[in-house]
């Protein structure tokens, strides 16, 4: 979160690309996105006005205006998630004011462009992480697209503790905002490494009790 920052001094992308990588790892983190499921957003799916901003996931099988050779693709189904302030302001400052800047992009619908005018490749938002990691080697091996869907599970799953909700409801939230099945047992799998940590933590605490 921090050296993805456009503003902190040591980012290691120039400043014309910044804001956009910036909005691309925030998405990933925030809400678990696959990497074809961020290159498909539209910027008519992202709504900023009004009193309930959100942004919505279409799926576009043989989309007309994806001109790309390798095709992104929204795997799961598609969802309406609602965008916090703080979000909806950042999207709406980069769609007016940052993606206009990127040649092309008045001329198509996508919302995350290249800077040599075609919408971003599935390769690029790899490329975006593994920058990172030669930058700065202590994210060696933990950041990349999946990893970060996995770290989205695990946030939400805390986030969910933390707010009471019950394991059945979390279960249907979960596969909702990923865009499976609501009875999709999916999950289990982003949701076991949470369960292992806290599973860990409650052994650790336990052992040291025995010895108080």
């Amino acid at each position: 979160m921090e050296v993805i920052n456009p503003n902190y001094p040591q980012n290691p992308f120039r400043r014309t690309v910044r804001f956009r990588n910036w909005v691309m790892v925030l998405l990933l983190m925030t809400f678990g996105f696959r990497r074809g499921e961020s290159l498909k957003i539209y910027v008519s799916d992202v709504n900023v006005k009004g009193r309930n901003p959100s942004l919505t996931i279409h799926r576009r099988p043989g989309d007309v205006l994806d001109t790309r050779a390798n095709e992104p693709a929204v795997k799961t189904l598609g969802r309406k998630i609602p965008l916090s302030l703080e979000m909806a302001q950042m999207l709406d400052a980069f769609i007016m004011h940052h993606r206009p800047r990127f040649p092309g992009a008045d001329q198509s619908p996508f919302l995350f462009f290249s800077e040599d005018g075609n919408p971003l490749a599935l390769r690029s938002v790899n490329a975006i992480l593994e920058r990172i990691v030669a930058c700065f080697p202590e994210f060696e091996g933990i950041l990349s697209p999946h990893v970060l869907r996995y770290t989205y599970n695990d946030m939400l799953t805390e986030s969910a503790a933390a707010a009471g909700v019950d394991a059945d409801t979390l279960k249907q939230t979960r596969n909702y905002l990923n865009g499976w099945a609501l009875n999709s047992e999916q999950g289990s799998l982003y949701s076991r490494r949470a369960i292992e940590e806290r599973a860990a933590e409650i052994s650790l605490a336990h052992q040291r009790s025995l010895f108080q």
